[in-house]
């Protein structure tokens, strides 16, 4: 179970995610998600409503790291089969095509 006051976080349907601890909870269970994927969620969260870019993910998830593509598509896998848990959180992230893209 988790503590309700355990530290500040970020509540998303059921689900909350606490960056310090790096830890996420629907509900009061924790909730099972590595490393990568936890950082990826932390950076779409943080920037929830926001069109982020593939580098601007990939730098928040893998700093310093040069890694090809497919793994954030990989990451992306494991966060959305995570978020299927919670049937309104399915549509919590988003995949928009280059072409759609906003350009900055």
């Amino acid at each position: 179970m988790i503590p309700p006051d355990l530290e500040d976080y970020f509540t998303f349907v059921s689900f909350r995610l606490y960056p310090r601890q790096r830890m996420l909870a629907r509900g009061d269970q924790p909730v099972r998600i590595g490393g990568r994927a936890f950082d990826m969620l932390h950076a779409l969260v943080t920037r929830a409503g926001e069109v982020i870019s593939v580098n601007e993910v990939m730098g928040h998830v893998w700093p310093n790291i040069t890694v090809e593509e497919a793994n954030l598509r990989v990451q992306m896998s494991i966060l959305r089969k995570v978020l299927s848990q919670c049937d309104e959180a399915r549509r919590a992230t988003e995949t928009i095509p280059r072409s759609e893209r906003p350009s900055n």
